[in-house]
């Protein structure tokens, strides 16, 4: 948010907001923080700005139900989980090969939980297939 302020600090909160949460989520944010959405980033202090990301981390929305398999974004399918290192994401039969996201038989409840999935794994593969990579300085 900060960077997003420092570049542009004419931008409404709800506006601000709104690349990170759905629009009313924002409103919401905003008003309980005690500011107004239509607000500038740049007309808070940083201890409102510190208080509105406060709330945001803090208040929590237990997921209840889901819709069912009939409106599922996402099915069973690919790499059984127990072929790779799951520390790692390398997979077990190739060396060197990491894997991550739809590529692995990994699959959460609807409402969020499988696009995590993509971004958390996507970035523990990432970090182990790095690790092992060095670059020659003599080419």
């Amino acid at each position: 948010l900060q960077t997003v302020i420092r570049q542009n600090g004419q931008i409404a909160l709800q506006v601000l907001l709104g690349g990170f949460v759905h629009k009313r989520l924002g409103d919401y944010f905003i008003r309980a923080s005690g500011l107004r959405p239509d607000q500038t980033a740049d007309s808070i202090s940083e201890a409102d700005l510190q208080q509105l990301v406060d709330f945001m981390k803090k208040t929590e929305y237990p997921v209840e139900n889901t819709l069912g398999f009939s409106h599922a974004q996402v099915a069973l399918g690919g790499i059984p989980a127990s072929e790779v290192n799951i520390s790692t994401l390398e997979f077990k039969k190739i060396k060197g090969l990491f894997v991550c996201g739809e590529a692995l038989d990994v699959a959460g409840r609807c409402g969020g939980y499988n696009l995590q999935w993509a971004w958390s794994s996507g970035y523990v593969a990432g970090v182990h297939a790095i690790e092992g990579f060095r670059f020659d300085q003599n080419k």
